[in-house]
């Protein structure tokens, strides 16, 4: 079973990474890398006599052992591993899509689907795709190929994207840091200083075109090409909480609660509007599911009758009006 395990692994590896294998002889190197580590876990005595003889020498070894377990796949005509490095030894009326869709809603399925919902842009994914941050926030096809390794080489049984929460805090109106390769865009300044400027915020009408969500709508419609119809595709949306924390700024957000809650109101009802139409912009491109990332709406912040009086009608009208 161990021997299956590794090879199962190592063969997924090679062929989520074929192209890059005809390109550069690194990328190549860097996969065997992950080899030599599963080998090294699943068999240690093994390990120490061959490290012992080079680590050219182990490779070699692993090499043929995947080559061995790639012509039996083809001549059974039959691929037993799944779109993950996950192995499995019977075939399944799920596709990753369905067992994700029946986990949401509690309903039965044949395992327990490993899906990430939130970012998964690692800098050792970065290192071996070469999308890095902060390219990959700003450029489509960067971001695509990033929030695809979660998937093809993390193993994953979900593509997600994007990889902050600032996408629609800048395009409405927000100053944002692009951060680097290890911090994520950051919001620098805001607009709503003064209660008075909450009346200044409204929904733009090119807020599909905007440099932020234009390039998380093309990524996902890249992803969706490339999964297809058998694998989730989630996008994250910030919803009107945390969009209101960041447009007014957390001290404002909190004191015009106790002092002026409609106004925090007023503004919650463009930002919801806002959220709906991304949203559903997102799932007319791919999306096969939305996660509202929304904590600054949760009573480790808001107090729960402002909870239930305000996020929870926000939540269910945003809820209410999605194309899903």
């Amino acid at each position: 079973m161990k021997l299956q395990y590794l090879l199962a692994t190592g063969m997924q590896l090679l062929l989520n990474n074929k192209d890059a294998w005809k390109v550069k002889y690194s990328v190549k190197t860097r996969v065997f890398k992950v080899y030599i580590s599963l080998f090294s876990d699943f068999f240690p005595v093994y390990y120490n006599i061959l490290s012992n003889l080079g680590e050219g020498f182990l490779i070699y070894i692993i090499y043929i052992l995947l080559s061995i377990y790639s012509q039996i796949q083809k001549y059974s005509q039959k691929l037993i591993l799944p779109a993950t490095s996950y192995p499995v030894t019977h075939m399944s009326k799920f596709t990753l899509k369905k067992r994700f869709e029946n986990a949401l809603k509690g309903e039965a399925s044949d395992i327990v689907p490993v899906c990430s919902v939130t970012q998964t842009g690692t800098l050792e994914l970065m290192g071996m795709t070469g999308a890095y941050w902060p390219q990959a926030n700003y450029n489509a096809e960067k971001m695509a190929s990033l929030a695809l390794a979660g998937y093809e080489i993390a193993g994953f049984e979900n593509v997600r994207c994007p990889f902050c929460t600032t996408v629609l805090a800048e395009t409405l109106g927000c100053t944002v840091d692009e951060g680097s390769i290890d911090i994520q865009p950051y919001v620098t300044d805001f607009p709503c200083k003064k209660k008075k400027d909450v009346r200044d915020i409204a929904v733009p009408d090119l807020l599909l075109e905007s440099r932020r969500t234009s390039v998380v709508l093309d990524a996902v419609e890249i992803l969706k090409e490339k999964v297809g119809e058998d694998v989730p595709v989630v996008a994250g949306v910030v919803g009107p909480a945390g969009l209101a924390s960041m447009l007014a700024g957390m001290k404002n957000y909190l004191m015009w609660f106790v002092t002026n809650p409609e106004v925090v109101e007023e503004l919650m009802g463009v930002l919801t509007d806002a959220c709906i139409r991304y949203a559903n912009a997102l799932l007319e491109r791919g999306a096969d599911a939305v996660t509202l990332i929304d904590s600054e709406a949760g009573p480790d912040i808001i107090s729960p009758k402002c909870s239930k009086h305000l996020f929870f009608r926000s939540t269910r009208n945003f809820v209410g009006k999605l194309k899903a």
